[in-house]
Formats: C-alpha cells, sequence, structure tokens
C-alpha cells in the first residue's frame, strides 16, 4: 500500500479543491498518472490528482490501494 502525504498536521483533514477530506489512515483506490524519480507519483482518486509517497515501485496507468499518512517530521511535501 502506498503513502499520500500533506504537509498539514494530522488532526487537520487535507482539504482537495474544497470537494473532498483526506483523514490520516483513509484506504483510497486510485490510478497512477505518472511515477517521478524522487519516490513519488502523480495518483487520480476520482476526479482528484494529488501526489502519492512510494514505499515500493509501480506502474503508469495501473490501479492501487493507497493510504493516507501524515507526513514524518523534517521530510518536506
Amino acid at each position: 500500500m502506498q503513502s499520500i502525504t500533506s504537509s498539514q498536521p494530522v488532526s487537520s483533514p487535507i482539504e482537495i479543491k474544497g470537494t473532498a477530506s483526506l483523514k490520516n489512515g483513509q484506504i483510497l483506490f486510485g490510478k497512477v498518472n505518472k511515477v517521478f524519480l524522487n519516490q513519488t507519483a502523480e495518483v487520480q482518486i476520482g476526479h482528484q490528482k494529488m501526489v502519492a509517497t512510494l514505499d515500493i515501485p509501480l506502474r503508469t496507468g495501473e490501479k492501487y490501494w493507497f493510504q493516507v499518512q501524515h507526513p514524518i517530521e523534517g521530510v518536506s511535501c
């Protein structure tokens, strides 16, 4: 499972264009649009696009389950 991170604290849900709210630990199903060299990927969940931190290699165009996680202290998104 991959993680979707945000620079916002876990006590405050992530707001995405005012239409979706993600909470820490939430499980989502999405499609990988692009994979970047820095172990991140552009992921589409419904109509929303966001960046996921990769724990394992993923393939562009494939669908996966993702888990929302707050960022680790000292790591910038």
